[in-house]
């Protein structure tokens, strides 16, 4: 079962996505004293990165990329995953993008972004 990105999540992945959470905030608790309610667990979306990857920061630092439009967090997803097993195949993700970027370049040469 390969997933790259996002949209490649369904609820087969459940299982791994639970794991990742609880493994990883376990780890943090044990090696950092870090609470769970004190971490920020998200997945970048498109453009910031086309392959799937999981960040965990600390709610206090505001990491670029980390805001509403370029990232989903990890709850949402198993939450999300956990209502409709093929949610990301279905759903529209809104994202946004700078003026000069290469993939609205893309888009809008492909007609589906207005200039």
């Amino acid at each position: 079962m390969q997933t790259e990105l996002l949209r490649d999540l369904t609820a087969d992945h459940l299982p791994m996505l639970e794991n990742l959470r609880e493994k990883s905030l376990a780890a943090l608790r044990e090696k950092y004293g870090i609470r769970p309610d004190q971490v920020k667990a998200y997945f970048h979306y498109q453009p910031s990165f086309y392959h799937l990857h999981v960040h965990m920061i600390s709610v206090k630092y505001d990491a670029p990329a980390s805001g509403t439009t370029s990232a989903i967090l990890l709850n949402d997803v198993i939450n999300n995953l956990h209502i409709a097993g093929d949610f990301y195949r279905r759903a529209s993700l809104t994202f946004s993008l700078k003026k000069d970027s290469a993939l609205l370049n893309a888009f809008r040469e492909a007609g589906r972004a207005q200039s």
